[in-house]
């Protein structure tokens, strides 16, 4: 498997054929063409970001440096088409104050919406928030910070310029908050020291000139309404601890026990600590009012607050400690337990209570449905159906609408009413690699990692929108096995890890009763070979999912590593098959029989590709002596069916590859985010620019050789073609 190094912070819960003639003799080694980004400091001048246009109309098109060939006429030119998938939703996405933007945190960097239209506005490619990125609105301003590890992006929305950069000093630190003062005049950055366990800190900046004025103690800085102070919450490995702050020097005013705070007035602090709410006057730091309670919620006004009190949920006055209603639970079993945190929406209407679901107990938690509540009398307003995963929430300023983003799709609520608005879908979660049907209908992508599952993109559709559905399927269940995607020729079935789907209906149709860690389907017949572990090879009939027979049909000592890589010819007369280590063999079968045919040995083979005509096999080996998930990448052979090796393409660090339907032009996916193409006679063709930020893990050309998709680990889709 691909691995990704996966930090999760929740704040609520959690793209006719190519031909190519050369005088070279000898291929020349590629160059590296870096991508176009914005400028890494302030400048006077700012240069302007490019906004990048919705799918449904074509992007405008990113110039792709050539590869160095001795030949002076031009080459066909491969162009980007659209953007299917713009990364993974990492965190809780954000409206700003008048309700003018809705911006999204992805893999691929920051997206900006216009709530109202829901047309794309804006896509940063900085920063790419393979983390949850911090997202701050000015409170005066069109301004949007943006942070990720050390740095925070400042954008005017309005002009789309990068206006300001600020950066974080101390090698290890990692971002994990943004606030602005309410004046406008401050921003804090908060952040934790990785090489220390409880190490958190909050770097105050000038919003005129970006540069630091102070640190403090703690992360999660929340600035008083007057902006003259602030308080942060650290950890030290013991208790948490609230500090109060000025902010005209910085200096401590006060320390607090508690993990969460909030300001009710200027000189009036809401504590929570201990299973209990206190509220904290600013000048003797002692606590006027105490109220028992867990998983606090106080309203916007600071009047009220609500709390899980044992079993019930209840709102309390926080003038005298009162109760003023009980929040009943739905009578669907939900135990009062199962809440995870309540929450007033913008004008205090509603309650909400995000909730999570144990189901047994060898099992792991699962989301549960958003409850809502009318503030006024604690009726039962609406309840939201649970997201299939872990979810983030942002409230529109009016406190109408709810939304719900999990990682590949944004669904937006009516409050009153639980009613399903619309959804924003053009987001994928991590992509292991790619196919496209041979019907040129449907381009398919597997996730194995943390979600198990399919998602799927019409490429027939009328208005050039990618319409979009997600197959959740069974949940990750190892850690380093290798999952392979392969898609039906008729375009009706998908087959990942052993599970199948019908991609007509969306529905799991049945699975293998052991991991299928590689699958390909015969274009000539119902047949399709599944591949195990320790050398198990089976055919199998596609359409009643039953075992036809073993190969080899005669067992062999050599064919005992994991079966990794399946591949068919065009004609089905040819199987391709993988085994890896303790010895890395790529194996011939002649078939429908499953005889076998020519053997190739002496390279740590993980994966092996036959070009549709039938005559060529591409390998992607790894530089080590035998195969390993950690490096599962390597470089490319070319190979005749009779096991000669026709030449070795310059390339290193191949993720993927993949070839056009004439086998004339081979496709490679670098782990640098880049793909080359190449002729079968070695020569080099282009080298696409993509917008990957990550390693390419998929390559997908369209039955008719005029598209190509691309993908990366991070969830980001493209679709190139040959410029008209």
């Amino acid at each position: 498997m691909r691995s990704f190094l996966l930090f999760t912070i929740s704040w609520i819960f959690c793209l006719s054929l190519l031909s190519c003639q050369s005088t070279s003799t000898a291929p020349p080694t590629l160059t590296s063409s870096p991508l176009a980004g914005l400028p890494e400091e302030t400048s006077t001048n700012p240069n302007p970001i490019q906004p990048t246009s919705l799918p449904s109309t074509p992007l405008p098109s990113t110039p792709s440096e050539p590869l160095p060939s001795a030949t002076a006429t031009p080459n066909p030119r491969w162009i980007e088409l659209t953007i299917l998938s713009k990364g993974r939703i990492t965190g809780t996405p954000l409206y700003s104050p008048d309700n003018a933007w809705f911006v999204i945190p992805t893999t691929n960097g920051i997206s900006v919406y216009d709530p109202l239209t829901r047309k794309e506005y804006l896509q940063t490619n900085q920063p790419n928030c393979g983390n949850p990125c911090a997202l701050a609105f000015h409170p005066h301003s069109n301004l949007l910070a943006a942070g990720y590890w050390k740095d925070i992006f400042i954008y005017d929305l309005t002009s789309k310029h990068l206006t300001g950069q600020a950066h974080i000093a101390p090698e290890y630190a990692i971002l994990t908050d943004l606030a602005f003062s309410n004046d406008g005049s401050l921003l804090a950055a908060g952040y934790i020291d990785a090489s220390q366990q409880t190490a958190s800190y909050s770097i105050i900046f000038d919003t005129q000139s970006w540069k630091p004025v102070f640190t403090i103690g703690g992360t999660h800085p929340i600035f008083s309404p007057n902006s003259q102070e602030l308080v942060t919450v650290s950890y030290d490995g013991i208790n948490n601890q609230i500090t109060w702050y000025s902010t005209r020097d910085g200096s401590r005013l006060h320390s607090l026990e508690g993990s969460r705070a909030w300001f009710l007035s200027d000189q009036e602090l809401l504590v929570e600590s201990k299973g209990a709410v206190r509220v904290i006057d600013g000048t003797t730091a002692k606590a006027r009012l105490a109220i028992s309670g867990t998983k606090a919620g106080p309203s916007s006004n600071g009047r009220t607050i609500a709390l899980l009190v044992g079993s019930e949920a209840r709102l309390y006055n926080l003038t005298d400690g009162s109760p003023l209603a009980d929040f009943p639970l739905p009578t669907t079993g939900l135990r009062p337990e199962a809440i995870d945190g309540l929450y007033f929406s913008p004008g205090d209407e509603y309650v909400l209570a995000t909730t999570i679901l144990k189901i047994c107990n060898e099992c792991s938690n699962q989301s549960g449905p958003v409850l809502v509540w009318k503030a006024t009398d604690g009726s039962l307003a609406a309840v939201i159906p649970a997201p299939r995963n872990r979810y983030w929430l942002a409230f529109n300023p009016a406190g109408e609408a709810l939304a719900i983003a999990i990682v590949d799709q944004i669904q937006f609520f009516d409050l009153a009413s639980g009613n399903s608005l619309f959804n924003l879908d053009t987001f994928s979660d991590y992509i292991d690699q790619l196919t496209i049907t041979r019907d040129g209908k449907t381009l398919v992508a597997g996730h194995s990692q943390e979600y198990f599952g399919l998602r799927l993109w019409d490429l027939f559709t009328e208005n050039g929108f990618p319409a979009s559905i997600y197959l959740p399927g069974m949940p990750y269940e190892g850690e380093g096995d290798v999952w392979k995607l392969a898609a039906s020729f008729n375009g009706d079935t998908a087959s990942l890890g052993g599970y199948f789907w019908s991609l007509e209906t969306g529905q799991l149709i049945g699975n293998t009763s052991e991991r299928a860690i590689s699958a390909a389907y015969d274009p000539k017949s119902s047949q399709m070979a599944l591949g195990f572990k320790a050398g198990r090879l089976e055919l199998w009939d596609a359409d009643s999912l039953t075992l036809l027979q073993p190969l080899p049909v005669e067992p062999s000592n050599e064919l005992t590593g994991d079966v990794i890589s399946l591949s068919y010819s065009t004609d089905g007369k040819v199987l391709a098959a993988v085994y890896a280590s303790p010895t890395p063999v790529v194996q011939l079968y002649g078939m429908p029989g499953g005889q076998p045919l020519q053997r190739l040995t002496g390279q740590a083979y993980i994966e092996a590709v036959l070009s549709l005509d039938g005559n060529r096999l591409a390998t992607l080996s790894s530089p080590s002596d035998s195969f390993s998930h950690a490096f599962p990448f390597g470089f490319v052979n070319l190979w005749s069916l009779s096991g000669e090796k026709i030449l070795r393409f310059q390339s290193e660090n191949v993720e993927c590859l993949a070839f056009n339907p004439d086998g004339q032009i081979l496709a490679l996916g670098l782990t640098d985010g880049s793909v080359e193409l190449w002729s079968s006679s070695g020569e080099p063709i282009q080298k696409l620019d993509t917008h990957q930020p990550g390693v390419i893990t998929g390559l997908a050309f369209t039955p008719d050789g005029h598209s190509l998709a691309v993908a990366s680990g991070i969830g980001v889709v493209e679709l190139w073609g040959l410029k008209p």
